[in-house]
């Protein structure tokens, strides 16, 4: 068993892999739909406490989550640059 400090160090890095990728902003693009989502958070999986992605469709109120590995090859980021 992991101890808390080892799980918030998991979580902290996924928080700092979102950032370091989309330059601070919390909105993606699913590479497949095309549609934009916002990122909430991250969090541990009960089960096996890997890393996810707590997002929500930008316009919606649905929640939900994703492994955060498979996030990022499913998503890209809406930066300021590939809004211009």
């Amino acid at each position: 068993m992991k101890s808390e400090s080892e799980l918030e160090a998991i979580l902290a890095r996924e928080r700092d892999r979102l950032v370091s990728r989309s330059d601070g902003s919390q909105r993606w693009r699913h590479l497949k739909s095309g549609n934009e989502y916002v990122v909430r958070g991250v969090a541990l999986a009960e089960a096996t406490l890997t890393p996810v992605v707590i997002y929500s469709p930008y316009y919606g109120p649905l929640v939900w989550t994703r492994p955060a590995d498979e996030f990022h090859e499913k998503f890209t980021p809406i930066t300021r640059e590939s809004v211009k």
